[in-house]
């Protein structure tokens, strides 16, 4: 009980703080590491990860042909290539 009182002060403090780590803060010299992991998860001290839900591609049929495939290069500086950048606008 002592033990679960300590966590949850580390919680407290630290909200991101996963199970492992406390163990290593904690050092508890009656239980072994993976004991204390397997007991805390199981008393729900498992952290909750927040879902992405961004949707950042649409699926098309548009098809690009790749246009240097057998191409020879010679010199920097010849084919460029780019990627999409996403910038949030708005609240979607």
């Amino acid at each position: 009980m002592e033990l679960m009182s300590e966590a949850d002060d580390i919680r407290r403090d630290h909200p991101g703080c996963g199970v492992e780590k406390m163990y290593y803060t904690l050092k508890p010299d009656f239980i072994g590491r993976d004991r204390f992991v397997e007991t805390f998860m199981q008393l729900g001290y498992r952290l909750k990860r927040k879902k992405n839900y961004r949707r950042t591609t649409i699926a098309g049929k548009i098809y690009y042909p790749n246009k240097i495939k057998g191409v020879e290069i010679n010199a920097p500086s010849v084919v460029w290539q780019s990627d999409i950048t996403y910038y949030k606008v708005g609240d979607k």
